[in-house]
């Protein structure tokens, strides 16, 4: 039993490592092609590239735990940057859409822009309040539609 056991566990902890892998290559490399993916992997890992390919493709012997905790690091720490970007991103759509506003003088009501630019202020350029409602909402519907 204990063998079958072992043999689970080693099977989960290279799918896990592979997951950890592709989803960095998702966030790092510049094209789908899986040399490109595999180096952009390596790169933010800071692991070899023939390692990296052996964990890509779960051809891998065994996987420190050392290796399995810097890998969740990474790909935190790069879903945490994403997250940044597309906040920063979203605050200056609206710092945008309500100059525009602004300029143009629709018919909108002033406090409704008041708050709106008031909102852009609170969020900031960083986007760490958006950052943390985002991941409050995903942590939410964690488990939702099971």
């Amino acid at each position: 039993m204990g063998e079958f056991h072992s043999e689970d566990s080693k099977l989960s902890s290279l799918a896990e490592m592979q997951s950890l892998v592709h989803e960095a290559a998702n966030y790092t490399a510049s094209s789908d092609n899986w040399k490109d993916r595999v180096q952009a992997a390596a790169r933010a890992f800071g692991f070899g590239w023939s390692r990296t390919k052996d964990l890509y493709y779960q051809d891998a012997r065994r996987i420190d735990a050392e290796e399995m905790d810097h890998a969740r690091k990474v790909v935190r720490k790069l879903n945490e940057d994403r997250k940044r970007r597309e906040a920063a991103e979203h605050v200056a759509w609206l710092r945008r859409t309500v100059q525009s506003l602004r300029e143009d003088g629709r018919q909108l009501d002033g406090d409704s822009l008041d708050v709106l630019e008031r909102l852009a202020g609170v969020v900031g350029a960083e986007g760490s309040a958006v950052v943390a409602m985002a991941a409050e909402d995903e942590d939410q519907s964690i488990g939702w539609g099971q």
